[in-house]
């Protein structure tokens, strides 16, 4: 099977209980999981990030959030906000993948940055309060570590206000929270894998899980 880190991550929330249901994990398999509002502002923010060329209005001084059919998606984030956290972070935020073998599956992986052998991973959370074990907890970070032979592995956490003036977006907090990886690591890893893959021959979704892209 070709499984994304996505889906296995979903699938470890899924069975500790942490606000997932099997129905998402079966519509993520698919591909037809409907994006929440906290996706699109997360997938916004990673982009203007990632690409600041391409959603640059210089005339209006901010940056302007477009789709793949280069029509607006409503998010306007500021010039100087957003100039601030690509600073922050110390990394040229672009989306890196790998693949990568675990008991016979092919395992994809897409990371934010990466600078000598450390991850960077660019995350939007909600105002709440800060919860590390949320991150702590995640396979996200280990597959990344094991994808990428990285030494560590670190979460770049921001909250947006996005009830500026015009519209406009800002950064509003950023924290860091580094992760390391430890010897047990990659036998964890394996046995998602293989319970995730169990999962899946289970609800008949091995079809949807095949070499296409993800």
């Amino acid at each position: 099977m070709r499984i994304s880190t996505t889906q296995l991550e979903g699938f470890r929330r899924w069975r500790a209980m942490e606000f997932v249901t099997v129905e998402e994990i079966e519509e993520t398999i698919r591909g037809d999981l409907v994006q929440t509002p906290a996706m699109v502002k997360g997938g916004a923010l990673h982009d203007v990030v990632a690409f600041p060329d391409r959603y640059h209005d210089p005339r209006a001084g901010i940056f302007v959030h477009r789709d793949r059919r280069n029509k607006p998606t409503g998010w306007r984030f500021g010039y100087q906000s957003i100039n601030d956290l690509r600073h922050a972070i110390g990394a040229h935020v672009v989306e890196l993948k790998t693949e990568f073998e675990v008991a016979g599956h092919t395992i994809v992986a897409k990371a934010d940055g990466l600078t000598g052998r450390e991850v960077h991973e660019l995350k939007v959370r909600g105002k709440v309060p800060f919860e590390p074990d949320w991150f702590v907890d995640s396979f996200q970070w280990r597959i990344y570590a094991l994808a990428f032979k990285a030494g560590a592995v670190t979460y770049h956490l921001v909250t947006v206000d996005d009830d500026g003036p015009d519209g406009v977006a800002v950064v509003e907090t950023h924290q860091k929270l580094t992760n390391y990886p430890y010897p047990s690591m990659a036998a964890e890893v394996r046995a998602l894998v293989l319970d995730f893959a169990d999962f899946a021959r289970s609800r008949n979704l091995e079809g949807y899980l095949g070499e296409e892209e993800e």
